[in-house]
């Protein structure tokens, strides 16, 4: 039975830290009372969740979900993922740069033994789009000899800087005149999904997925730390679903470390994903995008 709709994104579409009863696709597939496939991938960006979405044109969903979490917008100016996050072995990964306003792909290195060695000490050598390679506009450091990857791993700067401001670390990255261009970059990825899902016959549907930084700055600064990733999207006329205000709804007086999991600032614990499931199908819904079971039932009845 080919499913009604599919979501596709990285570990928090993916569900991780639940099993697959309480990953939000399954549950939202319980309230559609249709089939969701989950394409969420642990690590991934929206760059290589639209090469994925590509690349299989032989999905008949007619409904298709692009969800992304607010902090993979640094993945999107990234080919070593070890710069900016905790990976055990080398990482690499694919991107895209724009020239001349259109996305082009830079596909992931493959790399000789030789240049593995180098990559490890000196990045710089061997990638020429990566934004946080040492002694750049990121922070990241060398910060003494000899000059191991494990030390390259130095978030450093950038983060302390976040914490300072009281941001979320990936917050920068949503300003227009950020010198990683991610905004633009972020913004394109999603005009692609939505133009191949249409040329498709497909019914896109972005998602905008907060954490706990996120919600914490909402409530601080009564706006979102993407805030001007939104405001593209109201002038170009793309319809999405920012998943914030109605976390933060259902939150109420509570603090967000209750529906998340045992480390607050990482993924969503059972009520977490349940509550993003509602929020997901209660907007279909409104939007007669599809049919639910129980038409006009709130997340907040979950």
């Amino acid at each position: 039975m080919p499913p009604a709709s599919r979501s596709t994104g990285d570990s928090f579409t993916f569900s991780v830290g639940v099993d697959d009863t309480h990953a939000w696709s399954n549950l939202l597939s319980k309230q559609l009372n249709c089939r969701v496939a989950n394409y969420g991938v642990f690590g991934f960006g929206l760059d290589q969740a639209l090469l994925h979405f590509e690349s299989n044109d032989s999905d008949e969903a007619p409904i298709v979900l692009l969800n992304l979490f607010a902090g993979d917008v640094r993945r999107h100016v990234n080919q070593l993922s070890n710069l900016i996050s905790k990976v055990p072995t080398l990482s690499l990964k694919p991107r895209f740069v724009l020239e001349h306003g259109s996305l082009k792909l830079i596909p992931i290195l493959a790399p000789s033994r030789d240049q593995a060695e180098i990559l490890a000490e000196y990045p710089e050598l061997v990638l020429t789009h990566e934004y946080f390679l040492p002694g750049g506009n990121s922070g990241i450091r060398r910060l003494s000899f000899p000059y191991s990857f494990s030390i390259l791993r130095a978030f450093g700067n950038e983060h302390i800087l976040a914490k300072i401001e009281g941001i979320p670390v990936w917050a920068r990255f949503y300003e227009p005149d950020h010198p990683s261009g991610a905004l633009e970059i972020t913004f394109a990825l999603m005009e692609r999904f939505i133009k191949v899902a249409k040329q498709r016959g497909k019914r896109p549907v972005l998602t905008l997925i907060p954490n706990a930084h996120d919600i914490e700055y909402y409530r601080e600064a009564e706006r979102s730390s993407y805030q001007p990733l939104l405001a593209k999207l109201e002038r170009a006329g793309l319809e999405y679903l920012d998943m914030g205000p109605g976390l933060l709804e259902y939150i109420g007086d509570r603090g967000h470390c209750e529906i998340a999991q045992p480390v607050c600032y990482g993924h969503y614990a059972e009520e977490g994903y349940a509550a993003i499931a509602g929020i997901v199908a209660n907007y279909l819904s409104k939007q007669k995008i599809i049919t639910t079971k129980h038409p006009g039932r709130s997340y907040e009845a979950l």
